[in-house]
């Protein structure tokens, strides 16, 4: 079944239904959509909150790096799998092809950028954010930003933000769009920060709504505390600060819908940049990037950790951390 779909369950008889998460490349923006409908408008879209099925978007995020910037895509035709075992003898195309987004046309890159949206903005939509450890919602902000997210998830959190920041980095080096919406080409921002702040800011603007109308989302999250985590986020993000204070100084430029819609992107062409500039990994000078399957850097924690983060790593005593960090030569730290 497709997400963001309304769907139930009907037996003839009483009977324990089991159930469970997949996430599917191609439909990334019904994700993004049906997340956000969930955290915002809980009660009235749905009965529970999924809070593992996290985890596995934070997979994703490694698996789409391995593939897309150690591997690359076109190298997928019988030397390589990510998921498997290397064999040079296979001339049939890896089925992890069809898991991998595809760059360079505009569905797929529209893809990545929601998915990415939705990883970077892991803090911002958990509802263990707005809640203690016990699970009762939080009435104020926490000193230290202390809730209901452990350590130790809370470091793999960072990762996760830290790769996906990676890969956009790595879109923005090879990649640029011609023609995109207005609403999008208004700055000499990088466009995917222009994505991710405007989405962002198309999340709150809906919260806002939400707490007008009175309809409950995710349990203690008010529109005040949602802003607050999501400038914490968008702060670590290249230009986020300055794109987001322009578009608080340009409410009518805030989008009123979650995702992309490729009606608006009709006109819209991706080509290579010239030249390219992004800064090639190299394994053999560092064991940094050396990727045993889906295991990401550990520095890809400082690259991802937020100002927020590194307050609750350092009061939790998992170490002192500094934010938004880029390059091989970061400090590596230590988590007990």
């Amino acid at each position: 079944m497709r997400p963001n779909t309304a769907h139930g369950v009907i037996t003839p008889e009483a009977c324990i239904v089991h159930g469970g998460h997949s996430y599917c490349t191609s439909t990334m923006q019904d994700t993004l959509r049906a997340i956000a409908h969930s955290f915002v408008d809980h009660i009235k879209i749905t009965n529970t909150n999924h809070a593992p099925a996290s985890s596995l978007l934070r997979r994703i995020a490694t698996f789409y790096f391995t593939s897309l910037v150690q591997i690359g895509r076109k190298s997928f035709g019988g030397e390589y799998y990510v998921l498997g075992f290397p064999t040079r003898f296979d001339n049939v195309t890896e089925p992890e092809l069809g898991h991998i987004p595809n760059p360079n046309i505009l569905s797929g890159a529209l893809d990545l950028f929601a998915f990415c949206l939705l990883v970077i903005l892991g803090n911002a939509l958990d509802f263990r954010t707005y809640t203690n450890a016990s699970g009762d919602p939080l009435e104020e902000a926490q000193a230290y930003d202390q809730n209901g997210i452990a350590l130790e998830e809370r470091v793999n959190i960072c990762q996760a933000r830290g790769v996906c920041l990676e890969l956009l980095h790595w879109w923005e080096s090879k990649y640029r769009i011609i023609n995109p919406p207005a609403i999008y080409s208004a700055t000499d921002t990088a466009l995917t920060t222009r994505l991710i702040v405007g989405q962002a800011a198309t999340l709150l603007k809906y919260k806002v709504s939400a707490e007008k109308d009175e309809r409950e989302g995710a349990p203690g999250c008010t529109a005040s505390l949602l802003s607050l985590q999501i400038k914490n986020v968008i702060s670590i993000v290249p230009g986020g600060l300055l794109e987001w204070e322009r578009i608080h100084d340009t409410p009518s430029e805030v989008d009123d819908k979650l995702g992309f819609d490729l009606h608006d992107w009709v006109h819209a062409e991706i080509i290579d940049r010239e030249p390219q500039n992004y800064r090639e990994l190299n394994p053999e000078a560092s064991a940094l990037y050396l990727i045993p399957f889906l295991e990401a850097p550990t520095d890809f924690v400082l690259v991802g950790c937020t100002p927020f983060d590194s307050s609750f790593m350092e009061y939790s005593g998992g170490g002192q951390i500094s934010t938004g960090t880029r390059g091989p030569s970061v400090k590596r730290v230590k988590y007990v």
